[in-house]
């Protein structure tokens, strides 16, 4: 009984979860109007290699948190296996264990917001719009 339960409960869970799925997804767009002025043209330009120095800057810190993630969860696996050897233990974990992938993926910058409001300084405008992208419910 306690197993039917338990089932049905997961078989509804599922299908919430796909229905969840099914509902419109809407994005950001922007458009950007340019200033008028030569001064504002330069100064946008400026944004724009602010916004390159900005992603180039987040890649690579990106590229040295993975180095140090996995660094980390190597020190971390030889200890633990260190301390099971002494405890005279079964080693049950392995170096996947104590890295987690996700690690580095859950900072990021903001660059394009950035770039928005920089643009706006130098004169220009920016228009964004939420749009549909998918499961619009036009067809």
């Amino acid at each position: 009984m306690i197993n039917k339960l338990k089932l049905k409960e997961v078989f509804y869970a599922c299908v919430i979860f796909m229905l969840a799925g099914c509902g419109a997804r809407y994005q950001m767009v922007y458009t950007f109007f340019p200033p008028h002025s030569g001064g504002g043209q330069a100064c946008v330009k400026q944004c724009e290699r602010s916004k390159a120095n900005c992603h180039a800057l987040c890649e690579a810190n990106d590229t040295d948190c993975e180095i140090n993630a996995k660094d980390q969860a190597q020190r971390e696996y030889e200890r633990y296996v260190k301390q099971k050897k002494i405890e005279g233990a079964e080693i049950m974990r392995d170096l996947k264990s104590f890295y987690d992938p996700l690690q580095c993926s859950k900072t990021s910058c903001d660059c394009e917001e950035d770039f928005r409001a920089c643009y706006q300084m130098c004169g220009g405008k920016v228009k964004h719009e939420k749009r549909c992208i998918a499961n619009c419910g036009d067809g």
